[in-house]
């Protein structure tokens, strides 16, 4: 979902935001863009990946660095907020037009539990699905999460999602750019 920001802001670097130039928030897919995605996930079934969110390429020029932060929690009634664990993640996406994409996510970090004394637990592991689409094609990956609980029952997930957008024509400069780029969903 989009912040209800709708003004410019310098950063400390100097560069802006959201105004003239490249740094555009949202969700769009446009060169230099920011976008953010939150998504909560309930009844998760124990042990199964699950779509929490897609990533989408069309076909041009396009990459984005993708960071995403992972809270799961056991939501079975007899254990709510038994456990809770939270992640982190990068994702990278690059694509030449007229080729498939290709994703990659990094290993797991600051990866943190909190569990009361009942001592059930869960661990929760993201991934991401094989391209869908051809080389001329539009194509997505599905980002999956999931939880193994140590107890019988379901969980939910909750993703806070950042992007950070590029795709160019010419590949030298972010104004040189497709009309879409690489956008997430739900």
């Amino acid at each position: 979902m989009q912040s209800n920001y709708s003004g410019p802001v310098e950063s400390d670097l100097g560069f802006r935001i959201n105004g003239d130039m490249p740094g555009t928030f949202s969700t769009s897919g446009l060169a230099g863009d920011y976008g953010q995605v939150n998504n909560v996930l309930s009844g998760i079934a124990d042990s199964v990946a699950t779509r929490i969110l897609r990533i989408t390429i069309p076909n041009a020029n396009n990459s984005a660095v993708i960071r995403v932060l992972l809270r799961s929690t056991i939501t079975t009634a007899s254990h709510i907020g038994d456990s809770t664990r939270v992640a982190e993640y990068t994702i990278v996406v690059t694509r030449l037009a007229g080729a498939v994409a290709v994703a990659a996510i990094s290993t797991v970090f600051g990866d943190q539990i909190a569990t009361k004394a009942t001592g059930r637990t869960l661990t929760t592991a993201l991934t991401i699905d094989t391209v869908v689409g051809g080389a001329t094609a539009t194509n997505t990956f599905d980002v999956l999460v999931t939880n193994v609980l140590s107890v019988a029952g379901i969980s939910e997930s909750q993703v806070f999602a950042e992007i950070l957008n590029y795709q160019g024509s010419t590949g030298n400069y972010p104004g040189a750019a497709a009309s879409t780029g690489v956008t997430l969903s739900q």
